[in-house]
């Protein structure tokens, strides 16, 4: 259940009432995570028909929370990067760094690729991984997950085994439109 505030909402029924949703990105943003939301299916238990009507038009035409193959690499830029300091962090054994930014960049870029996938092929889906298990195939979910105890092996292994579905899910997202870079061990 989401109770959403109705002074925010009046004032969002009001701009896409006026069109504005599809002349002011600014507005059109704003109204995404909504939209997002709302696309996984809801039933308005107050507020009427008129809710009804707004929440229908919303996501009908916001596409919500996606990414564009432009937006795709520019995370796929950050992830490399990322990955990148991970491994450098690793052999300044400073492992809760490593630990931090491989749970909160490389699995959440992994996530985000993810749902952008299913999203695509038509597939439910959720953003931030919720419901993630109900709905991958085991495969899928393993490739995704990470297991790393703290110490400098077995957050290489895992950091690497992130760098692996990444670059598998890229492939499935933009095709040969960004390689990984050719780098050192």
């Amino acid at each position: 259940m989401v109770v959403v505030p109705t002074r925010r909402l009046h004032i969002a029924r009001a701009a896409v009432a006026l069109g504005l949703h599809r002349r002011l990105p600014g507005v059109a943003r704003r109204l995404n995570e909504l939209a997002t939301v709302m696309q996984a299916g809801h039933r308005v238990l107050k507020g009427g028909k008129r809710w009804e009507n707004f929440y229908a038009r919303i996501v009908a035409e916001i596409r919500g929370t996606r990414l564009d193959d432009t937006e795709a690499i520019a995370l796929a830029e950050e992830f490399f990067c990322d990955w990148h300091w991970v491994r450098q962090k690793l052999e300044r054994g400073e492992f809760v760094a490593a630990q931090r930014v491989l749970h909160r960049s490389l699995a959440e870029i992994n996530f985000r690729l993810l749902h952008e996938i299913r999203l695509r092929a038509g597939e439910p889906s959720f953003r931030e991984a919720r419901r993630v298990e109900k709905l991958v195939s085991s495969e899928q979910l393993v490739a995704i997950s990470i297991e790393a105890r703290l110490e400098a092996a077995s957050l290489r292994n895992a950091a690497d085994k992130c760098a692996a579905s990444f670059r598998s899910l890229m492939q499935g997202l933009v095709g040969g439109a960004w390689r990984w870079p050719e780098v050192e061990s």
